[in-house]
């Protein structure tokens, strides 16, 4: 029987989950299969047979692929748009991906699906694929800020840290603060929290001293700190932590589900992941068990679909738990996804 592994890319589906703009494809999912990665549709069917070392999801209908040490990039025939010949790189954004080779001299470029140079950054650099239309970069002296797929530079280049741009805001720290900056990097909500997280659904986790609460787009509190942590907001609901558990709140602040879980994801498709006795299943929006916790992992529906992991073991389910992808299979092959060069 042939060895088959679902690959799964986890960090990028917390990442996405207020991006709408930036979704993986759920037409195609990468597979391993002894040894050699392809494609399967949802119904488990192979569409792009096993002949890559290595594969990442689709986007922007383009997915990075990795064979005889180089990376490049196919279309949803299997067919190379841009031929193997990079050491690393991004997925497609907003049409452009960036790519360097391995020579430790060469610069960081951006390019088109048809491999086309469109700008270059200096090799030293750091940067993260597009969001929004600006992708973040940080200098060697790990100094940063964000630029356009023209290549423009937005904003200030002086920032210690940022965050990917989300509903049209960034966080970013400078001096040990954070605030936000719009789309042409005018400072909207000035230096002031010491934690935050991304904007979603219009709202955002902020700190200024231990307590975490939610901001709106102007700064102000809508749900003054008053939790010890908190998650993101998705379908009206946020996971909060008081004292050692989650639990979660509406946009008033007021807890629709007790805290009682160890751990909690944000809510997608009417489901949220949560942990309970150290495994993750998932519950309704009534805060009802719907699938057993069992796996080793959160995971989030998209499109009637999960991402799960098992004892090692890696596949789809749909929202009755039930498996579409074969459990039985084995192997352990993950690619190094990166949103980020250099990785």
């Amino acid at each position: 029987m042939k060895k088959t592994t679902l690959l799964i890319v986890l960090p990028l589906l917390i990442m996405f989950s207020c991006h709408n703009n930036i979704e993986y494809s759920d037409e195609l999912f990468p597979i391993n299969s002894n040894g050699l990665c392809g494609y399967i549709n949802c119904k488990g069917e192979m569409v792009i047979p096993p002949q890559f070392d290595d594969a990442d999801f689709f986007y922007d209908d383009v997915a990075l692929v990795y064979i005889d040490g180089n990376i490049g990039y196919i279309n949803k025939k299997g067919v190379f748009i841009v031929r193997p010949k990079y050491h690393c790189g991004t997925f497609f954004s907003d049409g452009h991906a960036f790519v360097m080779k391995d020579d430790n001299v060469s610069p960081i470029e951006c390019i088109d699906k048809e491999g086309n140079i469109c700008f270059c950054l200096p090799h030293k650099w750091v940067v993260q694929s597009f969001f929004e239309g600006r992708a973040q970069f940080a200098n060697e002296d790990s100094l940063g800020g964000y630029i356009s797929p023209e290549g423009a530079m937005v904003g200030d280049m002086d920032y210690n840290d940022g965050k990917p741009y989300s509903e049209g805001m960034a966080a970013v720290k400078k001096n040990g603060l954070w605030g936000f900056i719009d789309k042409n990097g005018v400072l909207k909500i000035p230096f002031r929290f010491k934690g935050v997280d991304t904007f979603c659904e219009g709202l955002a986790a902020a700190s200024e001293k231990k307590l975490w609460g939610v901001i709106d787009k102007k700064g102000h509190w809508v749900i003054p700190p008053k939790f010890d942590d908190i998650g993101r907001f998705g379908e009206g609901k946020c996971a909060v932590k008081e004292g050692e558990y989650w639990g979660y709140i509406n946009t008033d602040g007021d807890l629709v589900v007790p805290p009682q879980f160890q751990n909690a994801f944000f809510y997608s498709e009417g489901l949220a992941c949560v942990m309970v006795d150290g495994k993750w299943g998932f519950i309704n929006n009534n805060g009802e068990l719907v699938i057993k916790p069992q796996y080793d992992a959160p995971a989030a529906f998209y499109n009637d679909i999960a991402f799960v992991d098992e004892d090692g073991k890696k596949y789809l389910i749909d929202k009755n738990g039930t498996i579409i992808s074969d459990k039985r299979h084995q192997g352990t092959s993950v690619i190094n996804y990166s949103y980020q060069i250099p990785y």
